[in-house]
């Protein structure tokens, strides 16, 4: 699956949950299996927890985190947050709106880069950053009437003894 579109328009395409078309209905059979599943596991024989508790906690600027290459990933720097075109495209847990798809690594609709750039145009920086990413809104930078996105974030480390 190439785009998010059902039948050509990403309208048309929702989530079926066990319940569908009740979604309502459907959040409570989920969340009722994976209740009985950790009673399950809560009263399964198994190994001990012991030995201490840890905890960390950080808040981390992403808009400007250096990052090791690995074998996930590639060397190099963060920056600002932005929302590509894919994002209006919506997900299965609710469909975006108008010509949005996702997977879209050109940004082609004229009109909304016209939006975009009215309301806050990527730099050149900005947009390599993204890459391949079109940027669709460039809120990182947008800061009226409050900041739209956070750069700041934060990160926990929990250890529970052995597990």
């Amino acid at each position: 699956m190439s785009s998010s579109t059902c039948g050509g328009r990403n309208e048309l395409c929702h989530g079926r949950g066990p319940a569908w078309p009740d979604d309502t209905a459907s959040t409570a059979i989920i969340g009722q299996l994976q209740a009985d599943k950790a009673k399950e596991l809560w009263q399964a024989d198994g190994t001990a927890v012991s030995g201490d508790v840890d905890y960390r906690h950080v808040y981390i600027n992403m808009s400007n985190y250096q990052v090791s290459g690995s074998k996930w990933t590639r060397a190099g720097v963060t920056c600002a947050p932005a929302m590509g075109f894919s994002f209006a495209a919506g997900t299965t847990d609710g469909p975006g709106a108008f010509d949005f798809t996702q997977g879209d690594v050109n940004g082609s609709s004229p009109f909304w880069r016209i939006v975009r750039d009215f309301i806050s145009p990527p730099s050149p920086e900005q947009q390599a950053c993204h890459a391949p990413k079109p940027i669709l809104l460039n809120t990182g930078y947008i800061k009226l009437p409050y900041p739209w996105q956070p750069a700041i974030t934060e990160m926990s480390v929990l250890r529970l003894g052995n597990i």
